[in-house]
């Protein structure tokens, strides 16, 4: 990603008006938990395999790292040219590279909060938080399209609004090709 696509973004989101979401939790010790909570594993913890559950999958999530981005970008370009062709539309992304190119400014931003999911140790999905801001900027959250409708980006959602919790508020980031941000 060039500095001048960094800029378009930077300033394609400031121009967003915040949208206040009241996300559940804290929980205390003992409490009952009241939504979906996943547990968040930092680098260079262990997680378990993930466990499929009927059609709904059980992916361990965990935070992002750099070592990441060719897993995320191929992942980001494939999910969003999926979308693009269902819908017949030029893709966000013109290939496999600059879809890798931007997963390696996400995963080492030191503002930007990532998530991936895990299944069996493969990173099937990834999500990403914007913390440059008050307001929060969610986005992207892609799954592997091979695994998609199972659950797993709603866990990847769950793991990132736990972590905007206690922001001002949160919105979706959308990037476009028009707004040259990809």
């Amino acid at each position: 990603m060039s500095r001048l696509d960094a800029t378009a973004i930077a300033k394609f989101l400031k121009s967003i008006p915040a949208v206040k979401h009241q996300v559940a939790g804290p929980f205390a010790p003992g409490a009952t938990v009241t939504s979906f909570m996943f547990r968040v594993l930092t680098p260079g913890q262990t997680a378990a395999r993930g466990k499929r559950r009927g059609t709904a999958m059980a992916a361990d999530i965990r935070a992002a790292m750099p070592a990441d981005a060719t897993d995320c970008g191929r992942i980001i370009f494939e999910a969003f040219s999926a979308v693009a062709d269902r819908h017949g539309v030029v893709p966000d992304f013109p290939s496999t590279a600059a879809a890798v190119e931007f997963a390696a400014m996400l995963t080492s931003h030191p503002r930007i909060f990532g998530v991936v999911a895990e299944l069996d140790g493969k990173v099937v999905g990834s999500g990403f938080l914007w913390q440059r801001d008050p307001i929060l900027g969610v986005g992207p959250v892609t799954v592997e399209p091979g695994v998609q409708s199972g659950g797993i980006g709603r866990q990847l959602m769950a793991a990132i609004l736990q972590r905007a919790r206690r922001a001002a508020g949160v919105r979706l980031v959308h990037l476009q090709r028009r707004l040259g941000c990809a």
